[in-house]
């Protein structure tokens, strides 16, 4: 007997005893196996991510073997690529695009240039030529001068049905006023046209077949001048047409 209050110690039988053991090893085991089984998920991870990265950034698999040229035609592609300078067998994630398009928009042909990776190895340059208003003869060559009055290639000959402009003039503001003039021209008009003179920036003259000449002054409201002209040429037989004021226009 125990005295009231006294407390008896409770040892369990033998055989709990080895099942507690067992269970414990159990349990040990089991979490063993959980961190393998998260050491092999990280490791696979790793192993993933490496063999990614060594993929794209260092294995010649996703290199850049090829370079496409578009939009070019006073240039040749190969004039374009060799330009460009695409670092061939370098991987495509490593290859930097902007450089690239920096070095092709040093052509004086080129306006604009967009390059874009093309997945698995392959660079894309698309380039926007300069698209010539008129020509310039100098030093026995042809000068292809632009919109924006900008002179950007010089040719032995002159491309067939460019206008031709006989000028001193260098200034680009005045050669892109030129432009617009060349550029307001409608076909009946061009189709008469000898070649434009303009010995200053407001003395610009039309030379036509026939003899006749349209002067036009200066490149301001070309566009109208354009169209009092077309009209005077089509209702008169005068050989001289002066538009430089064209609400005041003469003939003789």
């Amino acid at each position: 007997m125990t005295s009231p209050g006294s407390r008896r110690r409770w040892w369990p039988p033998l055989s709990s005893v080895g099942d507690l053991s067992r269970l414990r090893k159990g349990r040990a085991r089991a979490t063993r196996r959980r961190r393998l089984r998260l050491i092999a998920i990280v490791a696979a991870v790793v192993l993933v991510l490496g063999a990614t990265g060594w993929l794209v950034w260092l294995s010649p698999v996703l290199a850049l073997k090829q370079v496409s040229v578009t939009g070019a035609s006073l240039l040749t592609t190969d004039e374009v690529a060799r330009q460009a300078a695409a670092p061939i067998g370098r991987p495509l994630v490593r290859v930097a695009e902007q450089p690239i398009a920096d070095r092709v928009a040093q052509l004086p042909q080129v306006e604009s240039v967009h390059v874009q990776r093309r997945w698995p190895n392959g660079l894309a340059i698309e380039v926007t030529e300069r698209r010539p208003a008129y020509a310039i003869a100098r030093e026995g060559r042809w000068l292809l001068v632009d919109g924006s009055g900008t002179g950007f290639v010089s040719l032995a000959e002159r491309p067939e049905k460019l206008i031709e402009v006989r000028t001193p003039i260098s200034n680009p503001a005045d050669l892109a006023l030129l432009a617009r003039v060349t550029g307001s021209l409608p076909e009946d008009i061009q189709d008469q046209l000898v070649h434009v003179e303009a010995p200053r920036p407001d003395a610009i003259k039309l030379v036509l077949r026939e003899e006749r000449e349209i002067f036009f002054g200066s490149g301001a409201d070309a566009e109208l001048k354009t169209q009092v002209a077309g009209a005077l040429l089509r209702a008169t037989k005068a050989k001289w047409i002066d538009v430089s004021a064209p609400g005041h226009p003469a003939t003789r």
